[in-house]
């Protein structure tokens, strides 16, 4: 997904409200993000990074866990100010795609994940 006022691709990924299991949360921003509600697989694993607060300048620490996802029905994902542009791309196409190596890293090991089925 494209987020407008970072300028940047990145998975869909947001904050726990208080009290909720990363699974809900990721289940959640997935279909407010994009408009696709989906199934939940494992999890994949769960990312630390530095982020910088755009009000206060300051560093804040960010941890999000992924889970394998799988669409079950899709509605129509209207652009708006915290998502402007979404896309359904091979996975070495939004590797490329994402500006973060936490994304990539997450991309990679789903790859890795599905290679090993086969």
């Amino acid at each position: 997904m494209h987020r407008p006022s970072y300028d940047d691709w990145s998975l869909p990924k947001g904050k726990l409200d208080p009290g909720e299991e990363p699974l809900t949360c990721a289940l959640r921003e997935v279909t407010e993000e994009t408009a696709v509600e989906c199934h939940a697989g494992p999890e994949l694993g769960t990312v630390r990074y530095s982020e910088t607060n755009r009000r206060t300048g300051t560093s804040v620490m960010k941890e999000v866990t992924f889970f394998e996802m799988h669409p079950v029905s899709a509605g129509h994902h209207a652009p708006d100010d915290e998502v402007d542009d979404i896309a359904w791309l091979l996975l070495d196409q939004a590797r490329d795609r994402c500006t973060y190596p936490t994304d990539r890293q997450i991309i990679d090991l789903l790859a890795s994940r599905i290679t090993s089925r086969t």
